[in-house]
């Protein structure tokens, strides 16, 4: 709904809010179902929204606009931030390009014809757009950008990939696969529903849409498993009513903290899994 609040982390009072519907931000678009689904990015004293052309920034502490883009339908995916020659840009996408901008004026470098749902994924001078068709790397520089491969044998959802070593994990149509950061080419892919994941300690951290929690070696040998449970019972899911798609799922990443994951669905139920010794 456009709202961007700041909160008091010890007790939840209200510090700063902007609407920015109301404000003329941005514009409503009923084309774009998940107008306000990307993550805020918080860049020194900046909040940074993937929302317009290429962006839209706050001042995180008081909440006043700092700059802002052209108004359009924006990505969905949360502006990654990268260094050349000792300066900071990011890269971010709206629903036609790819671009790398200024984070603190909001002035564009360059774009690329070339978009996703899920997050660039940005590793030294290199880009890799992931997107429904296929996969892309760029060689990426302050002023420019080349394309190095296209493959089209990975695939795509909305959720982002890890990464570990010289491969990427993440969930394409209906699996899980591992994919080569040099050609883009698929080590092996393994049949799972959506959902998210986490790496940690060269370990994948799988939450399956409908809550079942797995944990799998990051390996390019082969889809391992080490274990796995049903974490979290949908109410939804288990007779797939209409609709259930939508609001009866595990969309959210897992968190791992001190030996343990903590995990949610849509309902806002919330599960603990001790994972520690």
């Amino acid at each position: 709904e456009g709202h961007l609040i700041c909160l008091n982390i010890e007790n939840g009072e209200l510090i700063w809010m902007q609407n920015l519907l109301e404000k003329g931000y941005t514009k409503a678009d009923k084309e774009v179902e998940n107008q306000y689904a990307s993550s805020p990015s918080v860049y020194n004293n900046l909040i940074i929204l993937n929302q317009n052309h290429h962006g839209i920034a706050f001042n995180k502490t008081n909440g006043d606009l700092v700059w802002n883009s052209e108004i359009q339908k924006n990505g969905l995916s949360t502006p990654v931030f990268c260094e050349f020659d000792q300066k900071t840009y990011m890269v971010i996408q709206n629903d036609k390009n790819t671009m790398l901008v200024d984070p603190e004026t909001g002035e564009q470098s360059w774009a690329l014809d070339c978009i996703s749902t899920a997050d660039p994924i940005v590793i030294d001078n290199k880009l890799i757009v992931p997107f429904y068709k296929g996969f892309r790397e760029y060689s990426i520089e302050a002023k420019k950008a080349e394309l190095l491969w296209t493959n089209t044998a990975p695939k795509c959802s909305f959720q982002s990939f890890v990464k570990n070593g010289d491969y990427i994990y993440g969930f394409g149509n209906r699996n899980i696969q591992c994919i080569s950061l040099e050609d883009g080419s698929v080590k092996w892919k393994q049949a799972m529903k959506g959902g998210s994941l986490i790496i940690a300690n060269g370990i994948l951290i799988i939450l399956e849409k409908e809550g079942k929690l797995t944990m799998a070696e990051a390996s390019p040998e082969a889809y391992k498993e080490i274990s796995s449970i049903q974490a979290i019972t949908n109410p939804e899911a288990v007779n797939h009513t209409q609709g259930y798609r939508r609001i009866s799922a595990c969309w959210t990443n897992p968190v791992l903290c001190n030996g343990k994951i903590y995990l949610r669905n849509t309902y806002g139920d919330l599960v603990c899994v001790n994972v520690g010794s």
